[in-house]
């Protein structure tokens, strides 16, 4: 039996429990609809201000205890978005007057984006998918991608969902050894007295475990002050051992700038 555990029930309720024992519970979407009009207000009060930056890390669906790095970055701080999406982790990080480097393999994503960042010189867009080596992959889509093009922002992976793997269409995308990129593009900083990116957000369905551990081997992972990651092993059948190995290489290298449980 888990020690912790987190269940959702339909409506929105969510409840927590120790060894068992319902401990907590809350309605998330009363919580959030009472939240919105308070974030909406202060940001229209001070768009360009915290009251901006508020509403931004909340669409954003930031954990409480990752906003610090939104609130301390320093003006002209390099972040790195891998899994851009539709560009709400961009857009905090310009909010502050960072520059984002974004990667999105997802066509309809990267159009979207290419066109919300048009001109803009502080957002470089790469149309990749990141791995621990460069090549091609299938890129997997929801199979209603067509009927309800909501759903193309909801998901896609280079790995098949368990329960779907029939359904799913694919495109087939460029990968990118992300390891190979940060020093090709950020090795000379290496030996700065700062490591010379701010934040690297990393939200790439799965591919995380493979991409985090070669940053760590090739000891890339140091060039980054913050790494944030939100891992997907609810896409795999042995989801707690790849859990905890992750864990492991990361403990074991001492690597205390990555932190898990980005979203």
């Amino acid at each position: 039996m888990k020690l912790f555990k987190k269940a959702i029930f339909p409506g929105g309720r969510k409840r927590l429990y120790i060894c068992g024992i319902r401990v907590a519970s809350w309605n998330a979407n009363k919580r959030d609809k009472l939240e919105l009009p308070r974030l909406t207000a202060a940001a229209i009060a001070d768009p360009h201000g915290f009251g901006g930056l508020e509403l931004k890390l909340w669409n954003l669906h930031v954990p409480r205890r990752f906003y610090h790095l939104f609130y301390k970055m320093p003006p002209g701080a390099v972040c790195i978005d891998c899994g851009a999406n539709v560009g709400k982790f961009t857009d905090a990080v310009l909010h502050q007057g960072g520059s984002s480097y974004a990667f999105e393999p997802n066509t309809v994503l990267f159009n979207f984006l290419s066109r919300k960042y048009a001109g803009n010189r502080r957002v470089q867009l790469f149309k990749a998918a990141l791995g621990a080596s460069d090549g091609t992959a299938k890129f997997y889509l929801p199979a209603d991608t067509h009927d309800n093009p909501g759903a193309t922002y909801e998901d896609g992976s280079l790995w098949q969902r368990q329960r779907r793997e029939q359904a799913q269409s694919y495109d087939t995308v460029q990968v990118m050894d992300f390891a190979r990129f940060l020093k090709q593009e950020f090795g000379a900083g290496s030996q700065a007295a700062q490591p010379p990116i701010w934040l690297i957000k990393m939200d790439i369905e799965g591919s995380e475990f493979e991409v985090v551990e070669r940053l760590i081997t090739e000891q890339v992972y140091r060039l980054a002050r913050h790494i944030v990651v939100e891992t997907h092993e609810k896409f795999f059948s042995d989801q707690e051992d790849r859990l905890q190995r992750l864990r492991h290489i990361i403990s074991e290298a001492g690597a205390d700038n990555i932190e898990l449980g980005w979203v």
